[in-house]
């Protein structure tokens, strides 16, 4: 019998191992814009989140039999630039976040998110 080392297997069949029945989140952010001329304008935003919903001793997955951590907390910035033009205004858009290392019992360095199409 193979053993699965995805993370679709963790949620079907390992959730109902975690050593806590609820989980606790935060969630923090500020955003900001400046007028920098009439027709130009910077808009920056950041935000910080973690949800810790326990642990799984013995967890299998990911081809293991350690303590996987149930958590996840992390980062991000964004940043916005227009210009206005006299035919439309034109802007740039760019953010950043921490990605996750390579071990998967550690908890995720990536900002929490509902389940969305689209976190950030």
């Amino acid at each position: 019998m193979a053993v699965s080392c995805y993370y679709a297997d963790f949620q079907s069949n390992y959730v109902k191992g975690l050593d806590r029945p609820w989980g606790d989140g935060f969630w923090a952010g500020l955003c900001a814009e400046f007028f920098v001329t009439d027709s130009f304008k910077i808009g920056i935003e950041g935000a910080y989140g973690s949800v810790d919903m326990g642990k799984v001793k013995h967890y299998k997955g990911f081809c293991g039999d350690r303590t996987f951590q149930a958590r996840r907390s992390g980062w991000y910035i964004g940043g916005r630039a227009d210009w206005k033009l006299d035919w439309g205004t034109p802007g740039l858009i760019a953010w950043h976040g921490p990605g996750d290392d390579s071990n998967p019992y550690n908890g995720s360095e990536r900002l929490s998110s509902f389940n969305t199409p689209w976190g950030g």
